[in-house]
């Protein structure tokens, strides 16, 4: 059966926009904000730090990141798990101490807001742990996204006092 080419065209245009029988919405076909900004947000943070941290910590328990965000950070360079309890933090914060003056970040993640329908923000700071650095905070940022017709898209990132 051959269907008239405005047919096609209404229905190629419903496709492309994310409208149509499934319900979507006409925000580029983003979807909800997920992994992937999550993931680029952590990229866009560490980027933005200076000293650039050369090493990371992955805290065990509650404030535990979302596995996209140690993704992120395991692709970034080494990665440790820095658990809670004191002693056996000592011993990871001796065995880095012994490696070398690296900049290591402990990231601590203040979660992911979509704003608005076509913009979303993910909290992150943190501290640098070991070496010179030791105990210093890492500035705690907004990163910003907007949804366009290629997907969710790094805009900017602002200091945040809410993480």
């Amino acid at each position: 059966m051959r269907y008239p080419r405005s047919v096609v065209l209404g229905a190629l245009t419903a496709l492309a926009c994310g409208t149509g029988a499934s319900g979507g919405s006409a925000r580029g076909g983003c979807g909800t904000p997920g992994d992937s900004v999550i993931s680029a947000a952590v990229n866009q943070y560490v980027v933005g730090l200076t000293p650039r941290p050369q090493r990371f910590l992955l805290a065990v328990g509650d404030s535990s990141l979302p596995d996209a965000a140690r993704s992120a950070l395991q692709a970034k360079g080494p990665t440790y798990l820095y658990p809670p309890d004191s002693a056996l933090r000592r011993q990871v914060h001796d065995k880095l101490t012994g490696v070398g003056d690296y900049p290591t970040l402990l990231l601590s993640y203040g979660g992911l807001q979509q704003m608005e329908e076509n913009r979303a923000v993910v909290r992150l700071g943190g501290r640098f742990v070991s070496g010179s650095l030791d105990n210093h905070p890492a500035p705690a940022r907004a990163v910003h996204f907007q949804c366009d017709s290629a997907g969710w898209r790094f805009t900017h990132a602002v200091g945040d006092q809410s993480s």
